[in-house]
């Protein structure tokens, strides 16, 4: 997601993410990378409420790195190397997990993805189920991939094939199945609407 020529000191990353948090409890981003395919591609755009509550296993996370942001999915929760509370996080598209995430660098929760199709939201049942599907995906194989590791780069790339090829059918499969469209005009929920 990063772009080496229009990189933010993060002061301004945190300054501009504050100014999205203000004019609204939403707002949307522009893709950048491919560590989220199939899910999300580079140039499509998301909707996140920068005031998320709690967020769910499963969920895609909008968090800063030190001077870009990231959209990951949540896999799991426990302690950084200080003992802090952090999240674990991992791209679908992606065989290692991220570093630990402080929970204060979580910027929002995306609530929707925008394709060819239009709009899908992302916190209906259906869609929330296949999240957590999804995190259980992205959980074991990530704990896979750290295990194949140990054994050489043979391995290692064997289970990122076989990872990839599993995510990239159950999309193709279940994505429609498990999430609405928004018709156009449709509200989202009290939160100001996506703007592209």
């Amino acid at each position: 997601m990063s772009d080496d020529t229009r990189h933010l000191t993060p002061d301004l990353l945190d300054a501009a993410v504050d100014l999205l948090g203000r004019a609204g409890h939403g707002g949307t981003v522009r893709i950048r990378g491919s560590s989220m395919l199939p899910l999300l591609h580079e140039g499509q755009v998301v909707a996140v409420d920068f005031e998320p509550g709690r967020l769910g296993f499963g969920d895609l996370v909008l968090f800063r790195q030190v001077d870009y942001l990231v959209v990951h999915r949540l896999v799991g929760r426990g302690a950084s190397s200080g003992g802090r509370p952090a999240l674990r996080t991992r791209g679908d598209g992606m065989m290692a997990f991220d570093p630990w995430v402080s929970p204060e660098r979580v910027v929002g929760r995306v609530i929707a993805s925008q394709d060819d199709a239009g709009w899908w939201d992302l916190r209906r049942p259906g869609a929330r189920l296949f999240g957590r599907a999804a995190g259980l995906h992205g959980a074991f194989w990530g704990r896979l991939g750290i295990l194949a590791g140990k054994l050489g780069a043979g391995p290692r790339r064997a289970v990122g094939a076989v990872d990839q090829k599993l995510l990239y059918l159950v999309h193709r499969v279940c994505f429609r199945m498990f999430h609405r469209r928004r018709a156009p005009g449709e509200g989202w929920g009290g939160k100001s609407g996506p703007q592209t």
